[in-house]
């Protein structure tokens, strides 16, 4: 997927507007990258934002894009190329739009005006207990998908090289009346459709199913060392479906199709109950109490392996089921194991964005990021396009940045860069013409940014204090003042100016 060329008559602050995106392979050793990288720069006001809300409108249904006036948009996909425009639609469209925004206000939200589109996708970092849970879901779903070493290609890039993990399971999620209080009361409001899970055999007599998960339970309790559960996960079955049938009119009739969604729940959870047996108490000054941890080395003997553990974390997530509470990892610092929820909240804002790049960015996607480098630190910011690159580089999608970050432009290849500027009432394309790959901090101020000097605004004023603090001879102040200047042309212009002044007046111990 790459967008060419998009234009526009008028739509907000943009009129007569025409924008081309110029051809951008991200170059490698054995093979180029998919992924077509463009970076979008401009003083403030250069309606970058506004661009991201015109690529964004330009994909709605025709029907839902009237208040755009005339526009058209070119794009290249699956080796083709079409042109969508307010009159014309195209058969092939992006597969999703991903928008990820960093600004304090969120100018692309645009969920409200989708509706019930399921082709794009607005990311947001809400760090809460929840989330965290449904993050640590999350990343075992990565492990059960063979895709972890993305997991540790964000974790090195926010600064937790080690590689070992542990999941905290939640000892509460696993008790049986929690579970099937959920499943039956989101059984009562399921739709038909919503029942049809490929992998999940509802041919099968249920009495015939108990017979085979208990054979399947008996040989996990082996492999780990613990007592058998033949009579332990019958008896919870003949429990749960007498439960139902004594308070049917809470419950309702559930078809036989819920009778194998509720055996199958149960058949999941004792899974994961006969692993937690196994699980090691770890006491931290991280959390109160001891937290139960399941090594990677322990989930390798889940029945069925990774593509079984793959179906049932997606069948629990039907019923909003996290039997997680936590992620924890080794760090760089200390052989203890620390939990992604203590990550400060920069941290997990940064590994939540990326991963749910990670997660959402499919073959042929849009994926538009707006100002990446808002609340990071430079560490983090000269890091940022390699990480994204080692994670979407090989999926052929369109991403594209707005920023202001001379960092970040020191790193893309000038193909990859759109520059903007204002035209009196209008905005207008600007060729770069400079080199920028590699080039320091004050060579991109200058040559891309237009900025000569490169210092901050206040060193001037302070120059200008010490200045005058001179002329009313408060050498002592401006001593004082000077001593907080970093090494630099003016510290030496100023220094110069304060030994004269004392051989003025006899002093020649500057």
């Amino acid at each position: 997927m790459f967008i060419k060329r998009i234009k526009v008559d008028k739509f907000r602050k943009l009129e007569n507007f025409e924008l081309e995106f110029p051809e951008s392979k991200i170059m490698d050793l054995e093979k180029d990258k998919e992924m077509r990288l463009s970076v979008i720069i401009g003083e403030n006001g250069t309606a970058k934002t506004t661009i991201f809300q015109l690529i964004i409108n330009s994909f709605f249904p025709i029907e839902r894009s009237r208040e755009m006036g005339k526009y058209e948009v070119n794009y290249k996909l699956k080796g083709n190329e079409y042109t969508k425009t307010s009159y014309t639609d195209c058969l092939e469209h992006p597969s999703n739009i991903v928008v990820s925004s960093y600004t304090p206000i969120d100018k692309l939200d645009v969920t409200k005006e989708l509706g019930s589109s399921k082709n794009f996708f607005l990311q947001k970092t809400n760090i809460n207990d929840q989330s965290i849970k449904r993050l640590s879901t999350r990343i075992l779903k990565k492990f059960a998908s063979n895709k972890f070493e993305e997991v540790y290609s964000i974790l090195k890039y926010i600064g937790y090289e080690k590689r070992e993990l542990y999941f905290e399971l939640s000892e509460f999620q696993l008790r049986t009346h929690y579970a099937l209080d959920k499943v039956i009361k989101r059984l009562k409001v399921m739709k038909d459709e919503e029942y049809n899970l490929s992998y999940l055999n509802l041919d099968l007599k249920v009495e015939e199913k108990i017979h085979n998960y208990v054979k399947t339970l008996d040989e996990l309790s082996s492999q780990m060392g613990v007592r058998k559960r033949t009579n332990l996960f019958k008896t919870k079955f003949e429990r749960a479906f007498s439960k139902i049938s004594s308070n049917i009119r809470d419950y309702g009739n559930l078809s036989f199709k819920g009778e194998h969604y509720i055996l199958e729940t149960l058949f999941i959870l004792e899974k994961f109950s006969i692993l937690f047996k196994i699980t090691k108490d770890y006491e931290s000054a991280y959390k109160n109490g001891k937290s139960r941890l399941l090594s990677i080395a322990d989930i390798y003997y889940y029945p069925g392996g990774n593509q079984q553990l793959l179906w049932d974390l997606e069948f629990l997530d039907l019923f909003s089921f996290n039997l997680l509470n936590d992620v924890w990892f080794e760090n760089n610092f200390n052989s203890d194991p620390f939990p992604i929820s203590m990550l400060s909240s920069g941290e997990l804002s940064m590994f939540m964005r990326f991963f749910d790049l990670h997660e959402h960015v499919n073959e042929n996607s849009v994926v538009l990021i707006d100002e990446p480098e808002t609340h990071l630190h430079p560490k983090w910011i000269r890091g940022y396009i390699k990480t994204l690159i080692d994670l979407l580089g090989d999926r052929k999608c369109h991403v594209i940045i707005a920023t202001h970050s001379p960092l970040i432009v020191s790193d893309v290849t000038k193909n990859c860069l759109i520059g903007l500027k204002k035209d009196r009432y209008s905005i207008k394309q600007v060729k770069v013409n400079d080199k920028t790959l590699g080039l320091n901090y004050e060579d991109v101020l200058s040559d891309i940014f237009n900025i000569e000097d490169h210092k901050g605004e206040m060193i001037n004023e302070y120059v200008d204090v010490i200045e005058k603090l001179l002329q009313i001879g408060d050498i002592d102040k401006a001593l004082n003042i000077y001593s907080q200047i970093a090494d630099s042309e003016i510290k030496y212009q100023l220094f110069l100016k304060i030994k004269a002044f004392r051989e003025l007046k006899g002093d020649r111990d500057v």
